[in-house]
């Protein structure tokens, strides 16, 4: 009984509480905050948290200098200066090996891979393939679930633009509006014509949260769609099909 215990606990520790701890942390996000000027100076504010703020970073960018900050819980990480030194590098002779005093044994070069040969005949049979329009709008929306998602949950843009063109400033603020409320209708946009030239006045807050998990649900969802997994399914067999046939030419 004694020996079912320690064999319990040993598992609870080295496989149950290691899965649980990391499905955990898949599940805490990653808050983001971007803000940005553009204008007679560009200037940008991005900050990242993770843990309740024990994993802090902060970077900034203003008047062409760049400024990182890495916090973990709450102590300041400093690069470390590489210190110079004047001695001349050793340069092995081409051709040859470098000194080896020890004896030690290189392993030899590896020869180079051959390019994989598509034929015409594969790539029919993909394109001929009968559920080829259902894979290929599940591969789009499980592209569209990513992007909605990697997209913050707050933005707002507000200020002016103005192009060389009359009519392209006119395109790119339809096409600013079009692309924002085609994601998420909650975004404020607040950008004006500025039709008399060339002019970009802009200020742009984000904030948003990402997690390992929500960007594997898409995946996850998209390789259990019944299309998806039975190539995936086929995929399988027929590499082990082929590893099978090396092996025994292999031992032949």
């Amino acid at each position: 009984m004694i020996i079912l215990w320690i064999l319990l606990w040993i598992f609870l520790i080295v496989i149950v509480f290691p899965i649980t701890i990391m499905l955990i942390l898949s599940v805490i996000p990653v808050c983001y905050r971007v803000s940005a000027h553009t204008g007679a100076g560009t200037s940008v504010y991005v900050t990242a948290s993770y843990l309740l703020r024990l994993i802090y970073i902060k970077l900034t960018y203003s008047d062409n200098k760049t400024d990182v900050s890495v916090r973990i819980v709450g102590i300041k990480l400093r690069a470390k200066k590489k210190k110079e030194t004047n001695k001349p590098k050793k340069t092995s002779t081409p051709g040859k090996p470098p000194k080896n005093p020890r004896g030690r044994k290189y392993p030899k070069r590896l020869s180079q891979s051959e390019p994989v040969k598509i034929s015409l005949k594969d790539i029919k049979s993909v394109l001929t393939r009968k559920d080829l329009k259902i894979i290929i709008g599940l591969v789009l929306k499980a592209i569209k679930k990513t992007l909605v998602y990697l997209l913050p949950k707050r933005f707002k843009v507000t200020g002016s633009v103005g192009l060389n063109d009359p009519f392209q400033t006119g395109m790119f603020i339809g096409g600013l509006y079009g692309a924002a409320h085609a994601f998420n209708k909650n975004q404020i946009i607040e950008v004006n014509g500025d039709f008399s030239g060339k002019a970009i006045s802009l200020d742009i807050n984000a904030k948003g949260r990402v997690s390992a998990a929500g960007i594997a649900a898409p995946i996850i969802w998209l390789a259990t769609r019944k299309p998806v997994f039975k190539i995936i399914l086929e995929y399988i067999k027929s590499t082990r099909a082929k590893n099978k046939k090396e092996n025994k030419i292999d031992e032949g």
